[in-house]
């Protein structure tokens, strides 16, 4: 991150917006522009603007980039499309329902048997996330089969975390936190691959999402440009607004 050095003119630092590289503005203090006006400066609308939003960003209102909602239900970038089924069609013949979706969507464990009795096999249904947050969800299990040959849990990361069985059926809700790139997501296993599958259906689901950047900020921070632009026209200085590129700057 790029940052004002002592001894740096407000000239200077203005123009460090050349490339409208907003990072570099968080750290511009505006003590130079209040008690040292530049004698001369041209600036187009544009890099007002964006020097508005840099201050607003660093000292009142959260980083746009890391803004976070949580997108309800399978839908949008969580919608079926994007997720992955995974099991080893050699072994099992596991399934995932997404009709009921975006609403739920219901994992049927391996349960294919005959000459493959006492297969381990997995059936999962996983996402990469693109942002950190948390993952919640309302889940409900049953099988009719016995001796905990069966169960169900989520992923994060290949790591399995069960919440039911065979002898702990029933539902539930769960939460748990995620960080970007990170890989989550839901596992029916079947240890006897016979008897009875185990059934799983997942609700109420809820996972981050990028969040706009809140309207409170862009008003104050477009706000601020005109005032911004307003006070370098009283000082020493003429200020011209340019509709030219970044090379005016």
């Amino acid at each position: 991150m790029c940052q004002r050095k002592n001894g740096t003119s407000a000239r200077q630092a203005v123009l460090s917006l050349e490339g409208y590289k907003v990072s570099c503005i968080e750290n511009f203090s505006l003590y130079a522009i209040n008690h040292h006006p530049p004698q001369s400066l041209s600036l187009n609308p544009k890099a007002l603007n964006l020097l508005a939003l840099g201050i607003a960003r660093a000292t009142t209102f959260a980083p746009p980039v890391s803004a976070v909602q949580l997108q309800q239900d399978f839908a949008g970038v969580y919608a079926p499309a994007n997720w992955t089924f995974t099991s080893d069609p050699a072994l099992g013949d596991g399934s995932v329902d997404t009709s009921g979706a975006p609403a739920s969507i219901t994992i049927t464990g391996s349960d294919n048997g005959g000459s493959l009795p006492f297969s381990n096999v997995n059936t999962d249904y996983t996402i990469e996330v693109g942002l950190a947050g948390p993952v919640s969800f309302d889940w409900s299990y049953s099988s009719s089969d016995c001796c905990n040959f069966d169960g169900f849990g989520y992923l994060l990361n290949g790591n399995f975390t069960q919440l039911a069985q065979n002898s702990s059926q029933g539902s539930g809700f769960t939460q748990f936190n995620v960080l970007a790139g990170d890989t989550f997501g839901f596992r029916v296993f079947a240890l006897d691959n016979a008897g009875s599958p185990g059934v799983a259906t997942i609700s109420n689901f809820s996972a981050p999402v990028p969040g706009p950047l809140p309207l409170l900020g862009v008003g104050a921070a477009f706000g601020y440009s005109r005032r911004l632009r307003r006070r370098i026209n009283l000082s020493t200085g003429p200020v011209s607004s340019a509709s030219g590129s970044s090379d005016q700057l």
